[in-house]
């Protein structure tokens, strides 16, 4: 509505100049240079031969230009103190170097950042966020590792809340989801550089939420309790030398060997691996064996692993897989 009064307010000054103008030809000198250089001027001379239609479309531009801007400034200051400063231009936030989805919509966050035991990354200006996936540690703060935190659907114990925040249209409600667990998280405490940290995460959520986040991202300032895991306290392990590894190279009996496979080659034939072993290494370092049950319609990559008596499947978007390779026995 600011908008509106403030252009129509415009272009109803422009069309009352031009009149003016044009009226005021047959005037003396003075006058007509009084109504070009300074229209707005002769809506205060009265009995000086000046039209009055013509300065009655002025004074209604005028009034439709100041509501207009009496409406920004009570509405949205930031964007007034922009336009009367003349800094019009707003310069883009350099985009950080993670990506995703969130409900099948790209997402690509501006901001990522600590607020209290919650990590948020969020999309689109401050003040009207398009995007936003927060995961919060408020109650699984026993679930970090050394330097890490990693989490798989089978998993049991307390897991972060993980909140959903998108937008479907201009005309919809904004759409808002809790997830409580059975999803994949891997966040990596990574060296840091100055006085940012560096994190590396992975989430991928259960398929029917269409939502996953991968990439390394800088913070400012950690949570107390995250900074005392990133000191560690782990100590490094021995590593245990065979006794006689000669013997025991030779006592094992040859398996079969792992070959790569191209990612998109079976996603567009998927019968090339039916019930076939594979091992998918992630963009975060896990690596996981099982076997190939197939592709889903979305593009993502299922393989069955065997829990106990029970039997899990885990999807892959192929954007999250860093190294695929197959089973293949030796003749």
């Amino acid at each position: 509505m600011d908008a509106l009064l403030i252009l129509s307010g415009i272009v109803l000054l422009a069309i009352g100049w031009v009149w003016l103008v044009i009226g005021s030809l047959r005037l003396p000198t003075g006058r007509l240079v009084v109504a070009i250089l300074l229209p707005l001027v002769t809506l205060f001379r009265r009995d000086q031969g000046y039209p009055r239609a013509p300065r009655l479309v002025l004074a209604v531009g005028c009034l439709a230009a100041l509501a207009g801007l009496a409406t920004l400034f009570h509405l949205h200051p930031h964007r007034f103190e922009r336009l009367v400063s003349g800094q019009w231009h707003v310069e883009q936030p350099e985009k950080q170097g993670i990506a995703g989805e969130i409900m099948g919509q790209q997402f690509r966050p501006d901001r990522v950042f600590w607020r209290g035991d919650d990590l948020v990354l969020e999309e689109g200006p401050t003040e009207r966020v398009r995007r936003s996936l927060t995961i919060r540690f408020e109650s699984a703060r026993q679930l970090v590792n050394g330097d890490s935190i990693a989490l798989l659907p089978t998993d049991t114990g307390r897991w972060p809340e993980v909140l959903l925040q998108w937008h479907a249209g201009a005309l919809e409600a904004p759409g808002l989801r809790r997830i409580t667990g059975q999803y994949s998280l891997d966040l990596d405490l990574l060296p840091s550089v100055q006085s940012s940290s560096r994190l590396r995460l992975h989430l991928a959520l259960p398929s029917q939420h269409q939502t996953w986040v991968t990439g390394e991202v800088f913070v400012e300032q950690l949570p107390a309790w995250l900074r005392q895991a990133q000191r560690g306290e782990a100590q490094p392990k021995r590593a245990t030398t065979p006794s006689n590894p000669s013997s025991d190279q030779a006592m094992k009996p040859e398996l079969p060997r792992w070959e790569p496979v191209s990612v998109l080659a079976l996603v567009d034939e998927p019968r090339m691996l039916t019930d076939a072993s594979i091992r998918v290494t992630t963009v975060s370092g896990r690596s996981h064996e099982g076997r190939f049950k197939g592709v889903t319609d979305d593009g993502r990559i299922v393989l069955a692993k065997s829990h106990g008596p029970n039997q899990v499947d885990f999807q892959f978007h192929p954007v999250d897989i860093q190294l695929l390779e197959a089973q293949h026995s030796r003749r």
